[in-house]
């Protein structure tokens, strides 16, 4: 079948989209072997009968394993050692980073700190105010007025009059 430009443009269209016959992609060779058009080395291409050297799959995997070897070495040794400014960049943050952990640590434990020593303050006031009372109604012998109950926990019980 001899084809106009027409045609060829047709069938062109319909083999860029996916949608082209077997024979149609043969005409597509046959035109481009003929005239010259834009597509001619891409068929030319795809006419030349190649086959696959042999041991080409060992060797793609071999240099694939060797280059990942040689990738992740050559990445920890730019980690630890630096590649220029972009690793005195990555020491400071992890600096920053430590200087930060450390202040709230020691945050943390001087809060602890200032509250066990409220508490102290707090039990000590607790146990001088309940001696007083102790005292108080030793003195006074008034077992029998009523006590309320302001304040109760394991140690400690305060009551009101």
């Amino acid at each position: 079948m001899v084809m106009n430009e027409e045609q060829y443009n047709i069938i062109l269209k319909k083999y860029l989209e996916g949608q082209s016959s077997l024979e149609d992609e043969r005409l597509l060779k046959d035109y481009n072997k003929q005239h010259e058009t834009p597509e001619k080395e891409w068929f030319n291409l795809c006419n030349k009968k190649t086959s696959i050297p042999s041991g080409l799959q060992n060797r793609v995997w071999n240099n694939i394993i060797n280059n990942e070897q040689t990738t992740s070495i050559n990445k920890t040794k730019k980690i630890l050692y630096g590649n220029g400014s972009r690793s005195h960049l990555w020491w400071a943050a992890a600096i920053i980073v430590l200087g930060l952990f450390s202040s709230s640590l020691w945050q943390i434990n001087r809060r602890q700190r200032m509250q066990n020593q409220k508490l102290e303050l707090l039990e000590n006031a607790l146990f001088s105010f309940a001696e007083n009372i102790k005292s108080e109604t030793s003195d006074n012998d008034k077992a029998s007025s009523e006590r309320y109950i302001i304040y109760q926990d394991e140690n400690i019980v305060l009551y009101s009059e």
